[in-house]
């Protein structure tokens, strides 16, 4: 069996929604096969209905419990043929699915079926909306260290769907309607938790990974940085950071527009903020001239004025340390000033090199600056060849290049 995830589901409605099906049973209980199968739902990914009928059981007289819960009594069943009349075509039917959602299906639907010959193609991806949901939701249940499954009705009042449940026609359309729903929250680009303590955290998706901050319940960044893999989801990045800076403990997701508005009140704070002037030691990196140590007040418009505009924040390396760099460079026609192994490219225009503090930048040790002057010491001189540009230090004598008019 192959897990998938309502994040694909775009995906597969796109490439041909009748091959998307969406599936639901009611039962007479939880164990089969003395348990049987009263009704099963099937539609496709426009909400068509594929398959919908209720069975007679064959061993089972009455279920009272389950009746109370799905509301299928023994006579409303009696006239009804049994499961078993409809098992090729239930069969044929699933061998033509895409992918097949359900909710708990996994756990389920799928294993309660096989019990009675109807069996998911193995190569057929399949999508439980449950397991992506209980991580959306974030209620962390300690005792299995794993996030807590949800009732298909929570998942539905979540998203403000009215149903009436335990129908499995009306079950399953619910269950593709919450699909969709946690398809479009999986595939957030930014997205902003707070968690049991009262920190919150705030993640957004950028060129080759994730910017995150972590805020106090003042509103007050006291952590931050980068993880750089394009290949976690928003809520892969989410549960390694709690991992990181915490006990596992429940989240609570902000409404994207309550995210909006948390954002607001951030910026409204930090700019009714004076700004802080703090001596920072940072290696000042510019075109045609070698590295050099400076200490800088620590505002915005220090930084500014080093790089010659706006500021970007890029990050080469594990470690605590950040290169601070003109955002607008390439735009400026800024001269390539050094190349980076660590992200595979040069550095255009003047920059400067920096710690990374609890949310914010601050000056490097005196063992940084040492090792990052050796690293950058000697301006470099780029020459395109045929497919490629040829990289050399130099000393700044030997460059014919003028160099930029800036003063620390």
């Amino acid at each position: 069996m192959e897990l998938s995830h309502c994040k694909d589901l775009p995906r597969y409605l796109a490439q041909d929604p009748n091959r998307v099906m969406t599936l639901d049973i009611e039962t007479t209980g939880f164990y089969p096969p003395q348990d049987e199968v009263l009704s099963l739902a099937i539609i496709d990914g426009n909400g068509e209905t594929l398959f919908y009928e209720k069975f007679k059981p064959e061993h089972n007289d009455a279920w009272p419990e389950a009746q109370a819960i799905n509301g299928i009594s023994p006579e409303e069943v009696a006239k009804c043929q049994p499961l078993a009349v409809y098992t090729n075509e239930i069969n044929s039917l699933l061998a033509t699915a895409s992918v097949i959602a359900g909710y708990n299906q996994v756990g389920f639907d799928v294993p309660f079926l096989g019990c009675f010959g109807i069996e998911v193609p193995e190569q057929t991806p399949m999508i439980d909306v449950m397991l992506d949901y209980a991580e959306l939701n974030g209620e962390w249940d300690a005792k299995n260290q794993s996030w807590k499954w949800q009732k298909l009705t929570a998942c539905a009042a979540h998203y403000g769907y009215q149903y009436q449940a335990h129908d499995s026609l009306e079950d399953v359309k619910t269950t593709l309607f919450c699909a969709r729903k946690c398809a479009e929250d999986q595939l957030r680009q930014k997205a902003v938790y707070q968690t049991e303590s009262g920190n919150i955290l705030f993640i957004q998706a950028c060129d080759g990974g994730y910017d995150y901050t972590i805020y106090d319940a003042d509103n007050k960044a006291i952590d931050g940085g980068r993880l750089d893999n394009e290949r976690l989801s928003l809520l892969d990045v989410r549960d390694e950071l709690l991992m990181e800076f915490a006990p596992m403990e429940s989240v609570y997701t902000y409404t994207e527009e309550a995210a909006n508005g948390f954002l607001d009140e951030v910026a409204e704070a930090e700019g009714a903020r004076p700004e802080q002037k703090k001596e920072m030691q940072v290696l000042i990196v510019r075109p045609g001239e070698y590295a050099k140590r400076a200490t800088i007040d620590g505002t915005l418009e220090s930084m500014q004025h080093l790089v010659g505009g706006m500021i970007e924040v890029v990050y080469p390396w594990e470690e605590r340390a950040v290169i601070v760099c003109n955002d607008e460079a390439l735009l400026l026609n800024m001269k390539p000033n050094r190349f980076v192994a660590e992200i595979q490219e040069p550095i255009f225009g003047s920059f400067f090199v920096c710690g990374l503090g609890d949310g914010d930048l601050v000056g490097l040790t005196d063992e940084q600056l040492e090792r990052f002057e050796k690293k950058f010491h000697y301006p470099q001189l780029f020459t395109m060849a045929e497919n490629c540009c040829i990289v050399t230090d130099c000393r700044p004598e030997d460059l014919t290049q003028p160099k930029e008019p800036l003063s620390p």
